[in-house]
């Protein structure tokens, strides 16, 4: 019993992928070679179809915060490109019925142009959720990195605050440190405790009240122009801090621990500015951008590239023969066994009937 199940398992595996390669399964049972063929088909069109409902799920779920809700849309996306990629299989012909000429490869090429690049562009957007979610841990870092930029300016800002505000003290402090000391001496020399040491006035402690005056009136003209400076440059230090504080606070509510939680588009902005400065990751994207094309292009690149097989020939005179049907149902054994003979060889014949 076990054998019979497991044909009977691989048989309706086989079927079920040459119904995903949009081929007929009545048809193909019949053709050895061409089952495998399709059944590879069959796997690359699933295949894509996986890749776009995770893809599409994960960055439906960094958009909505949602993970059941972003699944399920994923597997609506996913069905979609399965579909698409279907139906684009089943409506390629090569024109079984006529010869294998270049000109039948040109109009063949022609016709599938359109598709590769519909099939080029569902690889390309699959690809991008694929990319994030592989250099999820340097995006973040990137995002982080980007995040404390305006703190590093504002802390270069406060800096340069905070060394011209110390000049300006520093000037200030030495204009008054300058008053002190002609001060100083002009009292020491007035009580004979320095300088000449002889008390009382004389023409040595006038020259020194002359230059205390003098330095007096300098600390006066010096504080006019230095204080409205520290004033200005203190409250542009103050605002700085407060900025500061402010932004430091923003970006502590904004710390994610976990990638769907980082909007999508900051994701794509992060890995695009990674890409710019590690070659390495630019070139990662691009080999993971071309698998998925080569992926999703492979059914039709298989079908174009090859000559029209048997199962072609089969479908095209099954199809020729079903419009009489109605009018001649007589007929329908006759011919299907005439197409049948002509289609395909002795043996498989037998294996159809």
């Amino acid at each position: 019993m076990k054998p019979k199940v497991r044909t009977g398992l691989v048989h309706e595996v086989r079927a079920f992928l040459w119904w995903c390669a949009g081929a007929d399964p009545k048809i193909l049972k019949g053709l050895p070679t061409e089952g495998v063929k399709y059944s590879g088909i069959g796997v690359a069109i699933l295949s894509t179809g996986l890749l776009a409902c995770l893809s599409g799920g994960y960055a439906l779920n960094s958009a909505l915060g949602n993970l059941w809700l972003a699944y399920a849309l994923g597997v609506l996306w996913g069905l979609f490109i399965f579909n698409v990629d279907r139906l684009v299989m089943s409506t390629m012909r090569q024109g079984a019925s006529a010869p294998n000429t270049k000109v039948n490869f040109l109009r063949a090429l022609v016709t599938a142009i359109p598709r590769l690049l519909l099939v080029i562009f569902f690889g390309i957007v699959i690809s991008v959720p694929i990319q994030l979610k592989l250099f999820q841990r340097e995006i973040n870092q990137e995002i982080q990195t980007e995040r404390a930029a305006p703190l590093e300016e504002i802390d270069n800002n406060i800096a340069k605050k905070n060394a011209e505000l110390d000049e300006l003290r520093k000037a200030l402090q030495s204009e008054t440190e300058r008053v002190d000391e002609k001060l100083n001496s002009y009292v020491v020399e007035m009580n004979g405790t320095g300088g000449t040491r002889r008390p009382g006035h004389g023409p040595v402690l006038h020259l020194k009240l002359m230059d205390y005056e003098e330095a007096k009136n300098q600390l006066t003209h010096t504080r006019e122009i230095l204080q409205p400076q520290i004033i200005k440059t203190s409250s542009e230090l103050a605002a700085l801090m407060n900025q500061r504080q402010a932004l430091s606070a923003s970006n502590s509510e904004r710390i994610f621990d976990e990638a769907s939680k980082i909007p999508v588009l900051a994701q794509v902005s992060a890995l695009s500015v990674l890409s710019q400065k590690d070659s390495r990751i630019a070139w990662a994207r691009t080999f993971i951008t071309l698998l998925l094309i080569l992926l999703a292009t492979s059914p039709i690149l298989v079908k174009l590239l090859s000559e029209p097989d048997r199962y072609e020939q089969l479908l095209e005179a099954t199809e020729r023969i079903k419009p009489e049907a109605s009018l001649h149902p007589e007929r329908i054994n006759a011919e299907l066994q005439k197409a049948f003979v002509e289609a395909l060889d002795k043996s498989a014949l037998k294996h159809w009937k």
